[in-house]
């Protein structure tokens, strides 16, 4: 038999049990679980917010483990203990200042995880920091946003400099220059590409069920494709044959196969 003891960290403590678990052999662990756990975790300790949960077997709920509980400072009721007076507040100076040194040493750290880091004598709650956090300090904890790259320095400064001459250009020649404006890009396009459940969605009735839909991967066939569009739309549409890269000689062939295109909408524009 194994006997473990975890948190949502992991494993705190573990052991092979030859024999039944009983009373003595409970609180020993006991021990060695509030030793490892007085290393890892000293503010609760201090705090004596350390929480077991445990199920309601003879040797858990026997008079020689619930006196090692209470000797050891921790819980095994989940509700506030009945005190007088008026709570005292965990949103001043001191408590934000606290809170606030935690977060932004680590933007990623968890409520929990405050609760771990705080100075030795702060007895803040969840719900105490979870109020710092929203009320006092204005965070909110967001995921992190997907973007096709990460543009360095230098590529931020030729997309600046891209767009003001893009807006001279529009101040000196008004809406006539979005005609002059040809698009180009890479791009993988795949054999087949599945709806997506937001593309499929439908309207339905209360009474309904709603409709099923299995899930589908994009399939792994793919080909290269170079677009180029303008204003009025795709100008054209070059497909590269397997195995072959985009390098400058290939990029001038299709620049080349674009003249004509770009031409017949010159053409088009003078006309009109």
């Amino acid at each position: 038999m194994m006997s473990v003891w975890w948190n949502i960290d992991g494993i705190v403590h573990y052991e092979l049990v030859p024999d039944a678990v009983n009373a003595d052999l409970y609180s020993e662990q006991l021990s060695q679980v509030y030793e490892v756990l007085k290393t890892r975790y000293s503010a609760l300790i201090n705090q004596k917010k350390v929480l077991l949960q445990h199920d309601n077997a003879p040797a858990h709920r026997a008079r020689l483990t619930t006196n090692r509980i209470k000797y050891l400072g921790g819980r095994q009721n989940v509700h506030d203990d009945e005190r007088s007076g008026r709570p005292v507040t965990a949103t001043d100076n001191a408590a934000v200042a606290s809170v606030r040194n935690v977060v932004e040493a680590d933007r990623r750290v968890t409520i929990d995880g405050i609760m771990i880091r705080l100075p030795p004598g702060r007895e803040f709650g969840r719900s105490s920091i979870g109020t710092i956090m929203s009320n006092v300090l204005n965070f909110r904890k967001v995921c992190a946003r997907w973007v096709p790259r990460l543009l360095s320095e230098n590529h931020k400064q030729q997309r600046m400099e891209a767009a003001r001459a893009f807006l001279e250009m529009h101040r000196r020649d008004g809406d006539q220059l979005f005609y002059r404006i040809v698009t180009g890009d890479e791009s993988w396009v795949h054999h087949s590409t599945p709806e997506t459940k937001r593309q499929s969605m439908v309207w339905k009735k209360p009474e309904e069920s709603a409709p099923k839909k299995a899930k589908v991967t994009i399939s792994a066939g793919k080909v290269m494709a170079i677009v180029f569009w303008d204003c009025k739309g795709v100008l054209l549409v070059d497909y590269l044959p397997p195995n072959i890269t985009v390098n400058a000689a290939r990029y001038c062939e299709v620049l080349n196969e674009l003249r004509s295109p770009i031409n017949g909408n010159v053409l088009d524009f003078c006309l009109g």
